[in-house]
């Protein structure tokens, strides 16, 4: 099957795909050209990190189009993304990101600095991509993404595999800081993700991560 963006970006190369308006007045626009041309090199530089189909891609940033390239990208390859609220604290966000399993983060310049300071602590992830500004050592930039080719990303049905995973602040906070009440009066939760869900029981007791086949 024929990837949307891909079609969109061939019938409608100069028609506006993404504007963002920013705090300071400025305005950035892409086109569907430009959209595909920067999600394909998001998602040919993904799988060359060892990203792919079934894979965990956290990122983490407020909206722009970079967040809309990666959540494109990992739709391309098949990854599973992972979004992590930029809001929650370094103690929050390292649970995140060590539960969900990612090797791969792609995070707001403005977040990389987090990412740097949890360096020694991150046991899983393996690479760390910042977007949007400079790059902290030791991190991948934007310089590299440019480099990556612009063609479309081959992983085949492959890509049918891919998925969404959400962690919403009750969860986090639950297994976190040992919070029932506050579980129990939110009830049952199912995150989805593809064919791979976490499954909580209706207190937050247990959590158990099974196969969704």
């Amino acid at each position: 099957m024929a990837d949307t963006l891909s079609m969109y970006a061939q019938s409608h190369p100069h028609k506006t795909a993404v504007i963002d308006d920013r705090p300071d007045g400025t305005v950035v626009t892409w086109t569907y050209a430009e959209l595909e041309a920067q999600s394909n090199r998001v998602a040919n530089l993904l799988l060359s990190l060892g990203a792919g189909p079934g894979k965990k891609v956290l990122w983490c940033a407020p909206n722009s189009p970079h967040v809309v390239a990666v959540m494109t990208a990992t739709r391309k390859i098949g990854a599973v993304a992972v979004p992590l609220n930029y809001r929650l604290t370094p103690e929050e966000a390292l649970y995140v990101i060590d539960h969900s399993d990612a090797e791969v983060t792609y995070v707001d310049s403005e977040q990389a600095p987090m990412f740097a300071a949890l360096r020694g602590k991150l046991e899983k992830v393996r690479h760390v991509i910042a977007v949007g500004g400079p790059a902290p050592d030791g991190m991948l930039a934007d310089a590299d993404i440019a480099a990556a080719p612009r063609t479309a990303p081959d992983v085949g049905d492959a890509a049918d595999e891919g998925g969404t995973m959400f962690y919403t602040s009750a969860i986090v906070l639950s297994d976190m800081l040992q919070m029932p009440d506050l579980a129990v009066h939110l009830g049952r939760r199912l995150l989805a993700s593809g064919r791979f869900f976490v499954e909580y029981d209706e207190n937050f007791t247990s959590c158990e991560k099974s196969s969704g086949k």
